[in-house]
């Protein structure tokens, strides 16, 4: 079965206009349902948060799905939740909203 590897670089990675993030998740699964492996950068949170969604509606295989931050693997469960939350992973918006 093919693979979905997101890797997340929040200083490297791809960004994309908010309103685009599900467009391109939607393209990550057509191809992964077509059997190809799928390896990506993201320097968001949004497309972290569908492909997770993906995960959860059945879409993505949770088996076949890895989060990269930096050294750390993370697998996610059938609900498309993580393990653990590394500092720093995907945390800009919880980060800034603290301060509010």
């Amino acid at each position: 079965m093919a693979k979905v590897i997101i890797h997340y670089d929040p200083l490297n990675g791809l960004t994309f206009p908010d309103s685009r993030n599900e467009h391109l998740v939607d393209e990550i699964v057509n191809k992964y349902q077509q059997g190809q492996d799928v390896e990506v950068v993201f320097g968001n949170e949004i497309p972290i948060y569908y492909v997770r969604l993906a995960v959860k509606k059945g879409n993505l295989n949770w088996e076949d799905v890895t989060f990269h931050y930096g050294d750390i693997v993370l697998p996610v469960n059938k609900d498309g939740r993580l393990p653990r939350w590394p500092k720093g992973f995907c945390d800009y918006i919880e980060t800034v909203l603290s301060q509010l």
